[in-house]
């Protein structure tokens, strides 16, 4: 929330003096990738919520990185920077036609990327009965929990820059398919409700469990009906109305309706019907007016064509 309402900050001196935006939104930007780096490194801190971290350590890095806006500051400056790129195909479209090597590379890259933000501390993030799971520097992990989250929001900006610029072959078949259209209304829902639901499940077990590959499959299924229902409520609740709202209120009273606008629209076959009236009722002197200048008009196309031929034969 308090980076949607600082946006405007970074948004718009791209739009008014195009270079000192740019500069001024690369500044930001790497500001925003040393701000988690140097909290972690100085505090001595792991790099994301791992398994085998303490509750203290896991507590402080929440309440120091996790949940603070400018150490988050950097995948929503990476959103921006891909719907500025947008926002320049537009006015330029060359700027969205690539090579086929570009496009090869941008898909390898992000994939790659997309890999080692998921996997690259794995070595460090599980649970060792039969060894020992080996410890992090304080390099890795500043390195790390500075640059994960960009990356990850760069690789999915490659995603959103391909599939809408036309580079998105089959994952942007499967990511457009209507049948995420129900879910897709839900996702910000589902963001907001879904710690809350984890929390209520967690405290509420009142025997001890044990971890399980199918139990864990068991709990997320179970946890995922849950948040559907209850985002779905508040969707319906709040979401909309608010949506509603604000689009009564925003819309120009002076607006006028497609009616007003499109006569024959609003009146539909009935509109149709009149206008080939009309053309019915005309009387046979207005076709033989009518009909020189069609005359006229096929004289200008067949000697405009033979004008074209004899250019070609020419060439």
């Amino acid at each position: 929330m308090q980076l949607f309402i600082f946006m405007p900050l970074f948004l718009l001196p791209l739009y008014y003096k195009p270079k000192m935006g740019r500069v001024w939104l690369v500044v930001v930007t790497l500001v925003s990738l040393a701000i988690p780096a140097i909290i972690i490194g100085v505090d001595d801190l792991w790099p994301t919520n791992m398994i085998i971290a303490d509750q203290s350590k896991s507590v402080e890095y929440n309440q120091k990185v996790y949940v603070m806006p400018w150490t988050r500051a950097s995948s929503y400056l990476v959103g921006a920077w891909v719907g500025y790129l947008i926002y320049l195909a537009r006015c330029d479209p060359s700027i969205a036609r690539l090579r086929r090597w570009q496009v090869w590379a941008g898909w390898g890259i992000s994939t790659g990327t997309a890999l080692a933000v998921l996997f690259g501390i794995a070595r460090y993030n599980h649970v060792s009965l039969t060894g020992t799971v080996p410890i992090m520097s304080q390099t890795e992990a500043v390195i790390y929990g500075g640059l994960h989250r960009a990356a990850w929001a760069a690789a999915v900006g490659w995603v959103l820059l391909a599939c809408h610029w036309g580079y998105g072959g089959p994952v942007n078949w499967i990511l457009s398919h209507p049948l995420w259209q129900p879910l897709s209304r839900l996702t910000y829902t589902i963001y907001l409700t879904s710690i809350p639901v984890q929390t209520a499940i967690f405290y509420s077990t009142q025997r001890t469990t044990y971890f399980t590959i199918y139990l864990k499959i068991q709990e997320t299924c179970g946890v995922m009906l849950v948040v559907l229902g209850v985002s779905l409520w508040v969707t319906l609740v709040s979401e909309s109305p608010i949506l509603r709202i604000e689009k009564l209120l925003l819309t120009p009273k002076d607006q006028p309706s497609p009616s007003e606008t499109n006569p024959d629209q609003a009146t539909g076959t009935a509109g149709q019907s009149e206008v080939r009236i009309g053309k019915g009722e005309s009387s046979d002197e207005e076709e033989e007016e009518e009909q020189p200048e069609d005359e006229i008009e096929a004289s200008v196309a067949s000697s405009g064509s033979k004008e074209l031929y004899g250019g070609y034969k020419r060439l």
